[in-house]
């Protein structure tokens, strides 16, 4: 029985990998332009750029370990090839749910629950981290508007309010337990929703601070990186109009459900209309926002992908 399960678990991976080469080759080949990859810029800046790398993962792997220890204590071997797994399944999946798929070949018997719990609590802040920047970039992009950008935001003004008014109640809901119980009458306990913000609730809030804190480092990070490719293409603007366009960039990029490997898409079209001349070519800015995909999605994903290829069976304990 158990050989025939792991040959079903063969079958699977063979036809997962499968489904994911086709899946990016078909991307990448609608959208693939040489001439938009002529650099700007020094070469040092895609050096730098690729270096805070592991530096993000290394971040996300302590936030797995700290987040999983009431599931399973991981080492950071064992936790960093969790991360690795899922950001692979997270590739091809919705919002990159499938993350908690990859995680899950990691989770000990019986925790797969927890495991769950606890990848929506890193979810959350990961989530916040981000609201929190986007609301920043909302309330100060006005003072860089100009003729190129009604367009955008003509359709993104209105709707600040109710962008400000949902990081506002997240802020609440994750670091006041008093606003969590209220929010709990409002779903069965029993549900998907009432489960979770037990869950949540249950949570130390030191905990929670600290999750939250390598959250706004990782965003950090990330945000340094499409600062430098910017410059690497030829971006021509002050910093700070760059990290608010930046934080607009992957609030709209957050909001709207979307499969890792169209993201490639989505947020080439945000940064067409974000970036526009005289601050950079739309060639540019597409070249930075496809390397950045490269860096911090392809590359750990490929990693995953033979991650995922070794496993024995579909848990690894």
């Amino acid at each position: 029985m158990t050989r025939g399960r792991n040959r079903l678990f063969k079958l699977f991976q063979i036809a997962v990998i499968a489904f994911a080469v086709s899946f990016l080759y078909d991307r990448l080949s609608a959208s693939w332009t040489w001439e938009a990859f002529r650099f700007r810029g020094e070469v040092h800046l895609l050096l730098l750029a690729m270096a805070l790398m592991p530096l993000n993962w290394s971040l996300e792997t302590a936030k797995w370990m700290l987040l999983s220890k009431k599931a399973q204590p991981l080492s950071f071997t064992k936790a960093a090839r969790a991360v690795l797994t899922g950001c692979f399944y997270g590739l091809f999946t919705p919002n990159r749910a499938g993350e908690l798929a990859g995680r899950l070949h990691f989770a000990g018997k019986g925790q797969n629950t927890r495991t769950s719990y606890a990848f929506f609590n890193g979810s959350v802040a990961q989530t916040l981290a981000t609201l929190l920047a986007g609301s920043v970039a909302l309330a100060l992009i006005p003072d860089f508007i100009t003729e190129g950008d009604r367009h955008w935001w003509v359709m993104l003004n209105p709707l600040k309010w109710l962008v400000w008014i949902l990081t506002a109640a997240l802020v609440l809901i994750y670091t006041e337990p008093g606003w969590l119980t209220l929010l709990k009458g409002a779903f069965p306990p029993s549900g998907f929703i009432g489960r979770r913000l037990q869950m949540l609730q249950e949570s130390k809030r030191s905990s929670l601070y600290v999750i939250l804190l390598i959250s706004i480092l990782r965003y950090a990070i990330f945000s340094i990186q499409f600062f430098l490719l910017l410059l690497l293409f030829g971006y021509d603007g002050s910093a700070l109009e760059a990290f608010l366009r930046i934080g607009i960039l992957y609030l709209a990029s957050t909001l709207i459900p979307t499969v890792a490997l169209a993201e490639l898409g989505l947020r080439e079209s945000l940064a067409l209309m974000l970036f526009l001349p005289p601050l950079m070519s739309p060639s540019a800015a597409f070249a930075a926002t496809f390397i950045l995909w490269v860096i911090n999605l392809l590359l750990p994903a490929v990693i995953g992908g033979f991650i995922f290829a070794q496993l024995r069976n579909l848990q690894e304990t």
